[in-house]
């Protein structure tokens, strides 16, 4: 099963990113409960494929990128950061 982000509408909202001042280490230190919803549904996912439907593959294409160890292990590819990305930041000035 593929699952294409399932936690777009969870995502905190802005005033939680400009609290933190952009900082990633500062962001996950806000209470916000949408964080909290995002880290339930996956916890949820990886229960389920753990416990439930064991042998059943699951891929979840996703921005969050929470640090906890069970997660990081369940990552088959680095999290892409920049200047790493699927389409160039110069794409729009290459020539057609």
């Amino acid at each position: 099963m593929v699952i294409d982000q399932p936690t777009q509408a969870y995502f905190p909202p802005e005033s939680a990113y400009k609290a933190a001042g952009g900082s990633v280490d500062q962001t996950e230190l806000q209470p916000c409960a949408a964080l909290n919803a995002v880290r339930q549904l996956f916890e949820i996912l990886r229960h389920s494929m753990a416990k439930d439907v064991s042998g059943f593959q699951l891929i979840v294409a996703e921005h969050v990128n929470f640090r906890d160890v069970w997660f990081q292990e369940a990552l088959v590819e680095v999290p892409w950061t920049k200047p790493l990305a699927l389409v160039p930041n110069d794409w729009s000035e290459m020539p057609l």
